[in-house]
């Protein structure tokens, strides 16, 4: 009986973490850096199911609950972020919620973008080259 019990509570609290990242409003993130001679785009895209992927669709990184949760905070916490200040290279980040789309973009070797954007850029970039 007590295994059970344990199972159960297990499973509630994996389903918490699920309804707590959806609470957030984000519903993903794109994020990476372009310009440049070429003016090309390296884009990721985190997803509330923990996924990194790039731009060919292909699976980079998966991040447990716990850190997509941390993540969508901070971006829901700057969704209204209002920063477009681009230079010949450039990094974004693209956060998308049910009510529309925010593109912050800034020069690369810029600190004109809100702390915590960059912050959410270097973390999410990190998350994006590590490997599985």
């Amino acid at each position: 009986m007590s295994k059970i019990l344990i199972l159960v509570l297990l499973l509630l609290a994996s389903c918490k973490s699920g309804e707590q990242i959806s609470t957030t409003g984000i519903d993903e993130i794109q994020f990476g850096n372009g310009g440049g001679f070429t003016g090309k785009e390296v884009v990721f895209t985190l997803k509330e199911n923990g996924l990194i992927k790039n731009q060919n669709d292909s699976i980079v990184n998966k991040l447990n609950k716990e850190e997509v949760l941390s993540i969508f905070k901070t971006a829901s916490k700057n969704k209204n972020v209002e920063f477009v200040k681009p230079r010949n290279l450039y990094s974004f980040v693209t956060i998308f919620t049910p009510s529309g789309t925010n593109k912050i973009v800034w020069g690369i070797g810029t600190n004109l973008a809100p702390k915590d954007i960059r912050n959410l850029h270097k973390k999410l970039m990190n998350k994006a080259i590590q490997k599985k």
